[in-house]
Parts: structure tokens; C-alpha cells; sequence
């Protein structure tokens, strides 16, 4: 079974892949996220994917790569940074943590921390 910090390291291939398919692979059926543009949150995998193809369209070219990354067997915290262009077409390079809940090789719950006067516009 997949350690959090393995999920975590498939995550960022898919999401860099632009794979929406591959990503919600990752997420148990009822999964939740949150981030501070959703403050009400995602619950389930439909309602994630939605969240995540809107970051696609966004930022069709944003690369992620983890900073650092530590984990045990129920969690995993990543900083990552982003980088790619903004609607604006202007570089951007982002900071942000995310926390992720897995059980059983899938994530129940993702938390982004981000500061959103940085996001690109």
C-alpha cells in the first residue's frame, strides 16, 4: 500500500501531467478538500475534479514541485512551489503547503494554506 508521501509524489506527476483522470485516482470516493478559495470546501470526487480542472484552465502550464516533504502513515505535509504563466501573461512562481489526510493509499482530505494576495492574476 502507497505511503502519504507517495501519494503525494504521484499527485504532483499527475497534476504537472494535466492528468484530471490520474489525480482523482488518488482521492477516496468521498474525499474532501479545501483551499482559501473554497472555503466551503469539496466534498467527493466530482465535486474535487471540478476544483481541479479550474486550476487547469487557469494555469494550463503550472508546474509543481515538492520543497519538502514529510509524512508519516496517516499524514503528509508538502511545501511545494509553482511556477508557470498567468492569465495576464506574466511568469508567476507561487509558495503554498499543503496538508493531506490518506488512508488506505488514497487521500480523504487535502488542505491547502496558501497566501492569496501572492496568486497570479
Amino acid at each position: 500500500m502507497r505511503t502519504p508521501k507517495e501519494v503525494v509524489g504521484e499527485l504532483v506527476e499527475a497534476y504537472n501531467a494535466k492528468s484530471l483522470e490520474a489525480l482523482l485516482e488518488l482521492y477516496s470516493d468521498d474525499a474532501r478538500f479545501w483551499d482559501p478559495l473554497h472555503r466551503e470546501g469539496a466534498t467527493g470526487r466530482q465535486a474535487i475534479g471540478q476544483v481541479l480542472q479550474g486550476l487547469f484552465e487557469a494555469f494550463p502550464d503550472e508546474q509543481m514541485s515538492i520543497v519538502t516533504l514529510a509524512g508519516d502513515d496517516t499524514y503528509a505535509v508538502a511545501e511545494f512551489r509553482s511556477t508557470g504563466t498567468a492569465a495576464s501573461g506574466r511568469p508567476f512562481e507561487l509558495e503554498f503547503t499543503e496538508v493531506y489526510e490518506v488512508s488506505g493509499g488514497r487521500i480523504v482530505d487535502c488542505r491547502v494554506y496558501l497566501d492569496t494576495e501572492q496568486l497570479p492574476t
